[in-house]
């Protein structure tokens, strides 16, 4: 679940880191810090850091020896350490984006250095230096501890435990923080945020009503398409009870031939011996007249004879018929 208000999204861890946590971590380097210098200086008035480890290997705060750059070095990184983790404090504060990552990084740096150190002591140093060493910081700070307690064997279990603690502690960091990370946009806004919020909320719900309400539109769409396919298939029936009388119907019928009519062909005027024959044809609704000539014609030649008297064609010599 990924939070964008910030007046609805719990916050207590981020409070304790930013009023109580991280002032305490810096107040924390700032007096490490302090301490060994004063230590340097040969005052007594904190608890000494680094003399019980530079007595194991004979060395004191007056005289160093090689000691000295890998002591400047932890001062170094010392004041690196609080300027990181008071920009982190600042960004937390000013809700910006960045200080999120500094702090999960912040994280993983210091148990990486921490873890590191540690196994290190318990693989690379005799198990009683390992002993004398932690049971020197523990008289230095007045605690005080029976000597079992500070052998091999309890502290690689307090040195696994702390390794499990470590990456569990890192992990929810950056769950929480990842959930979180609206929260800590530049362009952030609380009337936006709501909307956007409410707006999730109402498709979340839509989302749920959806699937029971598409349901119920598919049985209602599948009904639909039972009495449809009804319909058609009683429509289809009488169409084909249609067809099979047609096709019935049309093998009794006998086939009516259509008369074929031939066209008469047109005669033109045809010019015999200074007479002419005009036979004049007219095809008009498939029947055709023909003008009779006014004089006897031959049967034989065809041509006129003028004479209404004469037996014998004058062109032929034909006889004429009556």
């Amino acid at each position: 679940m990924k939070y964008t208000s910030r007046k609805k999204t719990p916050l207590k861890w981020l409070n304790f880191l930013k009023f109580i946590s991280l002032p305490i971590q810096i107040l924390l380097y700032i007096y490490v810090f302090v301490s060994i210098l004063m230590e340097l200086f040969g005052s007594d008035m904190l608890p000494h850091l680094l003399a019980p480890v530079l007595n194991v290997y004979g060395y004191s705060a007056n005289h160093l020896g090689s000691a000295f750059w890998p002591i400047l070095s932890i001062l170094l990184a010392l004041i690196i350490l609080v300027y990181w983790v008071f920009e982190i404090e600042r960004g937390l504060i000013k809700w910006e984006g960045f200080s999120t990552v500094l702090w999960n990084l912040y994280l993983i740096v210091m148990y990486i250095l921490c873890g590191g150190v540690m196994v290190a002591a318990l693989m690379y140093l005799p198990p009683s230096t390992v002993s004398t060493i932690v049971m020197g910081y523990l008289v230095n700070f007045g605690i005080k501890v029976p000597a079992s307690f500070v052998s091999y064997i309890p502290l690689l279990v307090f040195v696994v435990v702390w390794l499990i603690a470590g990456i569990i502690y890192i992990s929810l960091n950056i769950i929480y923080f990842v959930r979180r990370k609206a929260l800590f946009a530049k362009n952030y806004s609380e009337e936006v945020e709501v909307e956007k919020e409410t707006s999730t909320v109402e498709e979340e719900k839509t989302e749920e009503t959806t699937p029971s309400a598409v349901e119920e539109n598919v049985e209602e769409k599948s009904t639909p398409t039972e009495t449809e396919d009804k319909k058609i298939e009683e429509q289809a029936e009488p169409e084909t009870v249609e067809e099979t009388q047609d096709n019935e119907s049309s093998e009794e019928k006998p086939v009516e031939i259509e008369p074929v009519l031939e066209e008469t062909p047109k005669v033109d005027p045809v010019e015999t011996e200074g007479y002419t024959q005009v036979i004049s044809t007219a095809i008009e609704n498939d029947t055709a007249e023909v003008k009779e000539p006014t004089h006897k014609v031959c049967k034989e030649c065809g041509s006129e004879v003028l004479e209404p008297d004469a037996i014998f064609c004058t062109n032929c010599g034909k006889k004429l018929d009556e």
